[in-house]
């Protein structure tokens, strides 16, 4: 593989990477304002986040 290819996979591998942490950020800051103004506990909304975690995992 050339040189030019492989930073090239290396860039889309990071770019990958840094928008799975921002998906992940904003799920959690987003289940803490449902959480407050829904009057729900965080364990009430955490079916919310697990069809997003399961899909980071992949």
């Amino acid at each position: 593989m050339a040189i030019e290819h492989r930073r090239g996979v290396v860039v889309l591998a990071l770019a990958a990477s840094f928008m799975v942490f921002v998906d992940g950020t904003i799920v959690h800051l987003t289940l803490a304002q449902l959480a407050s103004h829904l009057g729900a506990s965080r364990a009430e909304l955490e079916w919310a986040s697990t069809p997003t975690r399961s899909r980071s995992r992949r």
